[in-house]
């Protein structure tokens, strides 16, 4: 049923490539979209350290965590942005 909700929107506005992270692997009808013409890529998380407020680095939080801890000058420097189509993450 999600995975509908998620191809209804992207057909809304003539989508053609569906970015998420790495949960939807569990649950997304990957052969709806790509019937749909629509390609599903997962984002690769391979963000560059930055300062936390926390012992060990985690790149799995929210894009506030950046913008709280780095300067909006230096921002760019530790995101490095990939994504890797769908059949290489199942």
């Amino acid at each position: 049923m999600g995975s509908e909700r998620v191809l209804d929107l992207m057909k809304a506005v003539n989508g053609t490539q569906y970015i998420t992270g790495f949960g939807a692997k569990n649950y997304l009808a990957h052969e709806l979209f790509e019937n749909a013409g629509i390609d599903v890529k997962y984002m690769n998380y391979d963000a560059l350290p930055w300062p936390q407020h926390t012992p060990e680095f985690t790149p799995y939080v929210s894009a506030l965590d950046l913008v709280a801890n780095v300067a909006p000058e230096n921002r760019k420097a530790h995101l490095n942005p990939k994504t890797n189509d769908w059949r290489s993450v199942i």
